[in-house]
């Protein structure tokens, strides 16, 4: 599986990012996702994946993009949560 698709770690594509950056994936990676928002959709859980977003991906939380040091985070192997 890919690791991450245009310098963005791959586990940081829970929401909206994976729909920009889906032109940029391999056809089984873009299968893998799909199934992963059929899921959530199926069972109504799309709210409650929003606990395991990673912030510094997140374009809704205005701290990162002001703060490059929630990136740096995730480079350390920090694996942040945004409930």
């Amino acid at each position: 599986m890919e690791n991450e698709v245009n310098q963005i770690p791959i586990q940081s594509m829970i929401h909206k990012l994976y729909k920009e950056l889906k032109t940029n994936m391999g056809p089984i990676t873009v299968h893998k996702w799909d199934l992963w928002f059929k899921v959530l959709k199926i069972y109504k859980i799309q709210n409650d994946a929003n606990i395991i977003k990673w912030v510094a991906y997140d374009g809704n939380f205005k701290p990162a993009k002001y703060d490059h040091g929630f990136k740096q985070w995730v480079a350390k192997g920090t694996r942040e949560c945004n409930s």
